[in-house]
C-alpha cells in the first residue's frame, strides 16, 4: 500500500506525458491539495483517501501527519482483509462493518506478534479513533454519516501507555474526584459511575423511572445460564440500555447498584432544583441533569470528568487523569473484591460479565490478572476487606452536598 500527499503544490499539466494522448491547450496550472492512498492493487481507497484529504484542506492535519495516518489506517485495513467475515469487503469497505472487538485485538497483536511499544499503538489507535470520529460517524453537508454505531464511542481502546494493566480508578481517587466540584448534582453522577459501571455512552439513556424501580424493587437474584447467585440486600438491579450493538442498537443490561447509591440519587431528585428543571421532560426524566437543566450527552460526560480530574490534578489531590472507563474499570475491581457476592471468585467473575454487558466471559476475565492489591482494598476496623456497599456508603457519608432552596444549577 502507498499514500500520496499533495499539500497545496501547483500542477501544471503541460509539462504531463499525459499531452501524448491527450489534448492539454489551454489547461492553466492549479494549486492542488488532496491525499490519496492506494492498496496492493494500485486501487484508491475512497473513504481513507476523501477522509484524509479532507483533513489536510481544512488544516487539521500536516502533510507529515495526513501520510502517518494513511499508513496506520493501511495497515489496520490489510489486518481486517484477514477477518473471514471482513475480507470479501470492497476497497476499504470494511472500515463501515468492522466491531470494536476486532480492532481491540487487532491492537493486541501489534504487542503481541508486533512487539510496538505502548506508545506507537497508543498513537495508532489516536487515528482511528480520529477517522471514526471525525469522517465514518460524521453528518456532512446534510447528508447521513456513512456508519451509524461508532467503535470508538467510549473512547480509546487500547491500553495506558505507562503500563499494561487496566487502569482503575480506586476508592480514595474517587473521594478524592468528587470533592473536586462543589456539585452534588455532579457528585453523585461520579459516584453512580463507578457504582454502576456504566459506560459514559449509557448515562445519557438511564431515567429518573429506572433509579425508581430499582429502588423500590427490592433485591432480587441474577440468573446465569443454570446458576443463581443471590442479590443481597444492601444492592439492588439496575436497568441499563447499553449501547454496544451495531447501529447503535440498544442491548439492555442489568448491573448491580449499591443501595446507599441510590438513596443518595433518590435524595437529589427530591429536591426542588431537580424538579424545576426535569418537569419538562414528562415521564421520561433522565436520572441526571446537566448545568443548564438539560440531558447529558456523551460527550458532555466526559467534558464534566476532564473538567474536574483536572481541577483535581491541578490540587494535587490525585496523580493521574481519571477517565470514564477509568471509573468503569474501579467498579469492575471492587466487585471481584467484595465477598459478599456470590459464594466465591467464579460467581462473582460471572456476574461481573453480566453487569459489564461483556459478550464474551474472556474480556472480564482480563480483571483476574490483576494483582489484588492493585485493585485497591479498604478494610473496617477487623482488618476485614469492605464489601462495595460499605465502600459507597463510605463515599456517600465523606463527599455528600446539601443542595439548597435557591441553587441555581
Amino acid at each position: 500500500m502507498s499514500v500520496c500527499v499533495v499539500d497545496d503544490k501547483l500542477i501544471d499539466l503541460n509539462k504531463s506525458i499525459l499531452k501524448e494522448d491527450f489534448d492539454l491547450s489551454g489547461m492553466e496550472a492549479e494549486s492542488i491539495t488532496g491525499v490519496v492512498v492506494l492498496n496492493q492493487e494500485m486501487q484508491i481507497l475512497p473513504l481513507i483517501s476523501d477522509y484524509l484529504t479532507r483533513q489536510l484542506s481544512l488544516g487539521h492535519l500536516s502533510d507529515k501527519t495526513a501520510a502517518t495516518y494513511g499508513k496506520n489506517l493501511s495497515y489496520l485495513l490489510a489486518y481486517l482483509k484477514t477477518i473471514p467475515s471482513l475480507k470479501h469487503e470492497q476497497l476499504d469497505q470494511a472500515f463501515l462493518t468492522v466491531s470494536t472487538h476486532q480492532i481491540e485485538k487487532y491492537l493486541v497483536s501489534l504487542k503481541t506478534v508486533q512487539g510496538l511499544t505502548p506508545a506507537t499503538i497508543r498513537n495508532r489507535d489516536a487515528s482511528y479513533k480520529a477517522f471514526f470520529d471525525d469522517y465514518l460517524c460524521r453528518t456532512f453537508s446534510n447528508k447521513d454519516e456513512l456508519r451509524k454505531d461508532n467503535p470508538y464511542e467510549d473512547g480509546l481502546l487500547s491500553g495506558s501507555v505507562n503500563s499494561g494493566l487496566i487502569d482503575m480508578c480506586q476508592l480514595d481517587e474517587l473521594i478524592s474526584l468528587i470533592n473536586n466540584t462543589e456539585l452534588e448534582r455532579e457528585r453523585v453522577l461520579l459516584q453512580f459511575m463507578y457504582d454502576a459501571g456504566v459506560r459514559r455512552s449509557e448515562v445519557p439513556r438511564v431515567t429518573k423511572a429506572h433509579i425508581d424501580k430499582a429502588y423500590t424493587t427490592g433485591s432480587k437474584s441474577l440468573i446465569i445460564d443454570d446458576k443463581t447467585i443471590h442479590v443481597p440486600s444492601s444492592y439492588r438491579l439496575l436497568y441499563v440500555p447499553g449501547s454496544k450493538g451495531r447501529k447503535r442498537q440498544i442491548k439492555p443490561r442489568y448491573t448491580l447498584v449499591s443501595l446507599s447509591t441510590l438513596t443518595r440519587i433518590k435524595q437529589y431528585h427530591s429536591t426542588p432544583l431537580y424538579k424545576k428543571h426535569s418537569r419538562k421532560f414528562g415521564e421520561e426524566k433522565p436520572a441526571f441533569l446537566n448545568a443548564k437543566g438539560g440531558r447529558f450527552t456523551s460527550s458532555s460526560v466526559s467534558k464534566l470528568l476532564k473538567r474536574i480530574s483536572d481541577r483535581a490534578l491541578k490540587n494535587r489531590h490525585i496523580t493521574e487523569a481519571i477517565s470514564p472507563h477509568k471509573l468503569r474499570h474501579g467498579f469492575a475491581g471492587s466487585f471481584l473484591r467484595s465477598h459478599d457476592i456470590g459464594h466465591n471468585d467464579v460467581d462473582r467473575l460471572a456476574a461481573l460479565q453480566r453487569c459489564l454487558g461483556h459478550k464474551d466471559l474472556s474480556t472480564t476475565e482480563e480483571y483476574t490478572n490483576i494483582p489484588y492489591e492493585i485493585m485497591g482494598s479498604v478494610i473496617d476496623e477487623n482488618g476485614e476487606d469492605l464489601c462495595r456497599y460499605q465502600l459507597m456508603e463510605r463515599v456517600t457519608a465523606q463527599t455528600k452536598k446539601a443542595i439548597k432552596l435557591g441553587d441555581k444549577k
